[in-house]
């Protein structure tokens, strides 16, 4: 293995007998000790070849988790992709970011002259013309800013930035080798990898699975496994309200955490209630995929007296709010939110170029996220700067949605209560609804979250821009 990344590392040093995976799909557990000599065998298969960069189409299953770390600790670069990518926006990823590896149980091999690798623990595929500049030494994985979209905007992470935030997450959240956290969420998601990560850096388990809230295997699953921790994102929150989480018969769920969007208080102070009436903890938290992902975590014992909160800095790093100028604004004062730690990326990518660059923030990320500090450091967010929609916990660009629709149909997207507001100029019903399925099945979301609007003209701005702010007040 040719880098340490402490996540990794831990799988060999754990009692080998500890279980360290369920995989639903394959309805059984893996141990510690076996893990770790898939993960070392994948390394070695994988490290016989140059240094290079793997697109891995991410499943939640036991074969791509063995293979994703394999690839790591080979010290490759590994960039996740969904696997519910539409093929045509998968081309367009690949020829700009010429990827020497696809890997993973979804994913088609990419031409015919692509060769398949044997003994790989999942599908894998690699290109024999393979011939790039080297990949910058601190690079270790990428990660999309809008994965349904397929966006060729791509975030760069360094091993050193995962593994730091991996620890600061899992001393933040108390996770020990007794957790159990059931991974449902996508692990191509900043938020459903840091769940993979921050468990096995302290030897806990997972069950993973890619069945939803509603089925009722969903939860025979929590409770057959005897989960103690369930992560989720707003969506998932108030559909757990609906059905009822005391009714839902899991004895071993203890803890609760949340990201992925804004959390309206009274579901915060629901699920704070069920959770201290059996003893447990409830956790709200905060995170972009550029910083790895977390950035705040508001303590179960600090939710009813910083109610509205994310909570504070995670260790080792700092949270300033700015005015339009960049400068610090006093305690209660709403501006643009400014994180300084060791787990920002080292920048954006667009093409294959972009990954021969270095560190461009110097540990400094500029969220485009509006908030303000209260004088213990706790933050309030109050909005977002920039154009990036949480959609049932996708972070969705707003500009990637328009451009998706066909030439010669004017759009501008807008989020409104949680939803996208698509407003379409000059389009018959039949139009519409066509483009609506087309849209839903793009950004792999439910119909209720995309609102198609007519609209006779688009508003613009005195510059000629989109007047965004006047489509918000009509939606």
């Amino acid at each position: 293995m040719t880098r340490s990344i402490p996540f990794i590392d831990t799988i060999s040093q754990v009692d080998p007998a500890r279980p360290a995976l369920y995989c639903d799909k394959e309805q059984r557990w893996t141990s510690y000790g076996d893990l770790a000599r898939q993960v070392v065998s994948a390394a070695q298969l994988y490290s016989g070849r140059d240094r290079r960069l793997a697109f891995l189409v991410f499943s939640n299953t036991r074969r791509d988790v063995a293979a994703y770390l394999g690839l790591l600790a080979a010290g490759h670069v590994v960039a996740l992709i969904d696997p519910k990518l539409d093929a045509d926006l998968l081309q367009r990823l690949l020829e700009r970011y010429r990827p020497e590896m696809v890997v993973g149980e979804r994913a088609a091999q990419p031409a015919s002259f692509w060769t398949s690798i044997r003994g790989s623990p999942t599908a894998a595929w690699e290109r024999p013309d393979g011939h790039e500049p080297p990949l910058h030494p601190d690079l270790c994985l990428l990660l999309t800013t809008s994965g349904s979209t397929g966006s060729p905007k791509m975030v760069r992470l360094s091993a050193e930035a995962l593994g730091h935030n991996t620890d600061a997450i899992r001393q933040t959240l108390a996770i020990d080798e007794r957790t159990r956290a059931v991974a449902h969420l996508p692990l191509h998601y900043s938020y459903g990898l840091s769940i993979l990560h921050s468990h096995l850096l302290a030897g806990a388990s997972l069950v993973l699975t890619d069945k939803t809230m509603l089925e009722a295997d969903f939860w025979s699953l929590l409770r057959t496994e005897e989960c103690t921790s369930l992560p989720g994102t707003p969506f998932h929150y108030r559909m757990m309200d609906r059905l009822g989480l005391d009714r839902l018969d899991v004895p071993t769920l203890s803890v609760l955490t949340q990201a992925g969007g804004r959390l309206e208080p009274d579901l915060v102070c629901a699920m704070h209630k069920v959770m201290a009436a059996r003893g447990g903890r409830f956790y709200v938290m905060y995170g972009q995929t550029e910083a790895a992902p977390r950035m705040t975590t508001l303590a179960h014992d600090d939710i009813l007296s910083h109610l509205g909160s994310v909570g504070r800095a995670l260790k080792d790093a700092t949270l300033r709010v700015v005015d339009a100028a960049g400068a610090p604004v006093p305690s209660g004062i709403v501006g643009e939110v400014v994180y300084r730690g060791p787990n920002v990326m080292m920048g954006y990518a667009e093409t294959r170029q972009d990954l021969v660059r270095g560190d461009d923030l110097g540990g400094v990320l500029q969220t485009g996220d509006l908030g303000s500090l209260d004088k213990e450091g706790f933050l309030f967010l109050t909005g977002r700067a920039n154009r990036f929609a949480k959609i049932a916990g996708l972070r969705i660009n707003l500009d990637e949605v328009e451009s998706l629709v066909a030439a010669g149909v004017r759009v501008a997207a807008i989020e409104k209560d949680g939803r996208i507001v698509l407003f379409a100029e000059r389009l018959e019903s039949a139009e519409r609804l066509s483009l609506r399925r087309a849209l839903t099945r793009k950004l792999h979301i439910t119909a209720g979250s995309l609102v198609l609007q007519p609209i006779d003209v688009l508003p613009m701005t005195a510059k000629g821009k989109v007047d965004y702010a006047r489509l918000t007040e009509a939606a």
